[in-house]
């Protein structure tokens, strides 16, 4: 609620979306990268978690892009990202239901913000330099407060009449420039109704002035990203290079730096 709001950049816009602006769309599922790289990466860095390498990996792919934009569409501060968590331990994912009952609604999604190393002072940052900030940031103890805190304010905002309610949110939900979910699937094939899945992507659009969103599912050892952001900012095309070649050539660095030192 106190939060400073982040200025418009080339990553955020200065007016909220109308119902029918338009939104580019990417997917990629990353084809030099796996579940295991990830993990194999962070062990030999010292333990950075697979969080943290994709974390990192959006920095770098929204830094290579801001550095092709003018000066004055490039983001002073650290633009802020709205990383969505589950407030419900790990094992519930695969709990059946007679174990955990299944409710409807997002009872346990609680929220972090986390300023993410991409704005004009970090423009040359290396890969592993943003990972090191990453981790710091993401190691923060006072993230699972905030959490928690987001969790009920949420819940409390929601039982207010809708009037009352949506004042509330457009004042506050709009600070952030970006969001981001990232959703652990199982690391085994699917079938769907006898058809093998191939493979599995999701996206959220933008909404207001929270114009990109981010979303990275990761199933059955493919590393999948998704990104819908306003259309006014960027075009497709634009917008599938920071999704594929360039959210994967950070992760390709990481890669080339513990093969160079070990």
């Amino acid at each position: 609620i106190l939060m400073p709001r982040d200025r418009p950049c080339g990553l955020k816009a200065r007016r909220a979306m109308g119902a029918s602006a338009p939104r580019a769309v990417a997917w990629s599922t990353l084809p030099g990268v796996t579940v295991s790289d990830l993990k194999d990466i962070g062990r030999r860095l010292g333990g950075a978690s697979v969080n943290d390498i994709l974390f990192s990996a959006l920095s770098g792919a929204l830094r290579a892009h801001l550095r092709g934009l003018p000066a004055e569409e490039q983001p002073r501060e650290d633009p802020t990202a709205a990383i969505w968590v589950s407030c419900a331990p790990l094992k519930h994912i695969y709990s059946s239901f007679a174990e955990v009952p299944l409710t409807w609604g997002n009872v346990s999604l609680g929220v972090v913000y986390l300023p993410l190393p991409a704005g004009s002072r970090c423009s040359d940052m290396s890969s592993q330099a943003a990972l090191k900030t990453l981790q710091q940031r993401v190691g923060d103890p006072a993230l699972l407060l905030e959490a928690q805190i987001a969790h009920h304010l949420q819940g409390m905002i929601g039982t207010l009449p809708p009037r009352c309610g949506g004042l509330i949110w457009g004042a506050v939900a709009d600070k952030v420039t970006l969001s981001m979910s990232n959703v652990p699937g199982p690391q085994f094939p699917l079938r769907w109704c006898g058809a093998p899945v191939r493979g599995m992507l999701f996206l959220v659009p933008p909404t207001g002035t929270i114009s990109l969103f981010v979303t990275v599912a990761t199933w059955n050892g493919d590393v999948n990203v998704g990104m819908a952001m306003d259309g006014a900012l960027i075009d497709q095309g634009e917008l599938g290079e920071i999704a594929g070649p360039l959210f994967e050539e950070q992760i390709l660095s990481l890669r080339r730096l513990v093969e160079k030192t070990t």
